[in-house]
């Protein structure tokens, strides 16, 4: 999924597409906006209809809607079906006087899991960032699968974006590495993609991770190696 944010007035509407598989089997929608209460998520279906789910409102800024999705079997289109995450705003909700912002995370229980990490060999800078992606469905490392790709867009603290290809160090195991040169957070977006093993459906399956070097220690106590990170999204995977 690209971009999961966006601004509502009343009465506008936003749809994100997302692209489910045989592994999938619960989706959670989760809406943050500091005026949530005035936002409506829905998911809908490849012939427009709404899949129902449980709407729980967990703080006055969040939104988290559960939905049970049906099985996906070799008869359905082999590039779907397609679904739409569709956040608006009710014509009925007070009038603000500027639109409401938001961002959402899709996050799939699924049997096509993700783990992903950002890690470094030390704080300071001139540190080794190091990657590190495993791919597992059903319980077993993926192997052998044509297509399957693993890379890592790499946001610096200047804000540059690099992105990186991760190389296959074992089934299911994929391994980059970089020198930090900056201090700074170093923010990791993993994106994997290839296609399931039953159904051969494409898949993509999304995390974050984040590093933070500092300028080197010249006096003081002597800085550890050690590794800074933020807990991935897609397993929670993000469903995409």
């Amino acid at each position: 999924m690209s971009d999961p944010d966006g601004s509502l007035g009343p009465n506008e509407r936003l749809s994100f597409p997302l692209s489910l598989n045989e592994t999938d089997r619960e989706l959670e929608l989760i809406v943050f906006s500091d005026h949530a209460d005035l936002l409506q998520v829905d998911l809908v279906g490849p012939r427009g209809e709404h899949r129902d789910g449980g709407d729980e409102r967990a703080s006055k800024g969040i939104v988290v809607k559960r939905i049970r999705l049906p099985e996906i079997g070799p008869e359905d289109s082999l590039h779907g079906p397609h679904y739409s995450v569709v956040v608006s705003r009710p014509q009925q909700t007070p009038d603000l006087g500027t639109k409401v912002d938001f961002t959402f995370v899709a996050a799939a229980q699924s049997d096509l899991m993700l783990e992903a990490a950002a890690t470094a060999t030390e704080f300071a800078v001139g540190a080794e960032l190091r990657f590190s992606v495993r791919l597992t469905e059903y319980g077993l490392p993926v192997r052998e699968r044509e297509g399957l790709s693993a890379c890592v867009e790499l946001r610096h603290p200047d804000g540059e974006l690099e992105t990186l290809q991760l190389l296959e160090a074992s089934p299911g195991h994929f391994e980059g590495r970089r020198r930090g040169e900056r201090a700074g957070v170093y923010t990791a977006h993993f994106v994997v993609t290839g296609r399931t093993l039953l159904q051969q459906r494409p898949f993509r399956r999304e995390a974050l991770s984040s590093v933070m070097l500092f300028e080197p220690v010249t006096t003081g106590p002597d800085v550890r190696p050690g590794t800074s990170q933020m807990g991935s999204i897609v397993a929670t995977n993000t469903a995409a």
